[in-house]
């Protein structure tokens, strides 16, 4: 074997790079900011994507923002990341992040005891739970409570009448791995890449209505 692309598990994927680091390889690890000093790797930068997807909000009249997922709580490395960005952007505006909201009952009383009118959500996947948990309670988005998701993923164009999402350059990362690879292979050295994101808005954000 000349080289290894690691796209690496969440949550056991550091003691895999670890070892393979010891075994001085030419390797490049996807999905995380953590690989160990000899290793390649290329992530996409959550915390930024999340960053921009709140300012959004905010730059829509929206104050109070909530995110919507395991963020800091979570073992996964990116999660955490995008967090970090929503705090970011609303310190930023002189505002203090509220706690991250982890299942649809907490949503609701969020809404309608703080007035809630913005969500960042972990994910597309978590954005549709929170459209389906307000949606079941009579609540709609962009209307009562603008929504917006992270990944781009394929389908996202139909949650939420078209779902305002950070676009997650998935083949971009892995074509970056590969030429990361080749790089590490021709001799040159360990090198860390961050790609960037930007915002697919859609109709699932508009301005407060109350």
């Amino acid at each position: 074997m000349d080289g290894l692309l690691v796209s690496c598990n969440p949550l056991r994927g550091h003691e895999l790079l670890h070892a393979l680091a010891a075994a001085r390889l030419p390797v490049v690890a996807l999905w995380t900011q953590q690989a160990p000093p000899g290793l390649s790797a290329v992530d996409v930068d959550h915390r930024a994507g999340t960053r921009q997807a709140t300012r959004h909000l905010l730059d829509l009249g929206h104050r109070r923002i909530v995110f919507y997922g395991a963020g800091r709580g979570s073992q996964v490395e990116h999660f955490r990341r995008r967090e970090d960005g929503y705090r970011d952007a609303l310190e930023q505006a002189g505002l203090s992040p509220r706690p991250a909201l982890h299942g649809g009952p907490d949503l609701i009383a969020q809404v309608r005891r703080d007035g809630v009118t913005g969500v960042v959500a972990e994910t597309d996947l978590a954005a549709a739970a929170a459209f389906h948990a307000l949606r079941e309670v009579g609540l709609r988005v962009p209307e009562d409570v603008s929504l917006v998701g992270f990944d781009d993923i394929l389908g996202a164009e139909y949650i939420a009448g078209g779902l305002t999402t950070v676009y997650h350059p998935a083949a971009e990362m892995a074509a970056g791995g590969v030429a990361a690879l080749m790089r590490r292979m021709e001799g040159a050295p360990a090198t860390q890449t961050l790609l960037p994101t930007h915002l697919v808005r859609r109709h699932s954000t508009s301005a407060p209505r109350r």
